[in-house]
């Protein structure tokens, strides 16, 4: 007889030695129960164990021991040595930042989706301004610490991104409208051409005409001064000169 051993499939020879025939084959197929899969079993079995599931409320947590774990946290994160080196690699870029580009603008972030956002940066990009978002409220306060520019230390609380660019002009202009037609950036104040203004200093820096045009005007009102000297210096040989002119026309005409 055949004996069965593990598999699904398995082939043995049988041999009659009382019959002059040939040897055969003979195949044999195992099989396995399912046993990954079991039946869900009946509808209000599985209604009772569902409805009868004990529900496990965790214990409330202390105002102290939530205040004393945000303190160990911000100690572990403060005595972290990768967490400083990154942190001071952020100051050193928002410094260096700060010192290339005349134009520094805070602008508090109200809520929205990262779609959006990259959507006002990509409209920032267009005209020559860049948007970070990279440097939180600390970094900017450590990195303004015991320079000029330490009073803005009061614009950086809540959300907070900056605005910057390297030339000043018609880029503020630019970035004014693009604050106007997004609600989602509120201006607070910044830093054009190495003043510090306001809101409205930089709302007012906005409305004034082309450096090169106030640059055409006083010229004009300089020019305007030397010609005005120029000719009250002349007027009264021209007004002498005028005069003697008719008296010698007068005299010939009576002879």
């Amino acid at each position: 007889m055949a004996a069965s051993t593990k598999g699904f499939m398995y082939l043995k020879p049988h041999i009659s030695h009382l019959s002059p025939r040939a040897p055969f084959l003979q195949f044999v197929r195992t099989a396995k129960f399912n046993t990954k899969h079991t039946r869900p079993g009946p509808l209000p079995r599985r209604v009772l164990e569902s409805i009868s599931v004990p529900i496990i409320i965790s214990p409330p947590i202390s105002p102290a021991e939530t205040c004393t774990r945000n303190a160990r946290r911000k100690e572990a994160i403060a005595n972290s040595e990768v967490e400083n080196r990154f942190q001071q690699f952020l100051i050193k870029q928002c410094k260096l930042m700060i010192q290339e580009n005349q134009l520094i603008a805070v602008v508090q972030q109200l809520p929205m989706s990262g779609t959006v956002k990259y959507a006002i940066r990509n409209k920032l990009f267009k005209k020559d301004l860049a948007l970070h978002f990279e440097f939180n409220n600390q970094i900017c306060k450590e990195s303004i610490a015991g320079t000029k520019w330490a009073n803005m230390e009061r614009l950086f609380s809540g959300r907070n991104m900056l605005i910057s660019c390297k030339e000043c002009g018609q880029q503020v202009k630019d970035m004014v409208k693009i604050l106007k037609k997004t609600p989602e950036l509120v201006l607070l104040g910044g830093v054009v051409e190495n003043r510090l203004l306001s809101r409205d200093g930089i709302l007012k820096y906005a409305e004034l005409p082309n450096i090169e045009l106030l640059h055409g005007e006083l010229l004009s009102i300089m020019n305007y001064g030397a010609s005005q000297t120029r000719n009250l210096l002349g007027h009264h040989q021209q007004t002498l000169s005028i005069n003697l002119q008719q008296l010698v026309k007068q005299t010939n005409d009576e002879m």
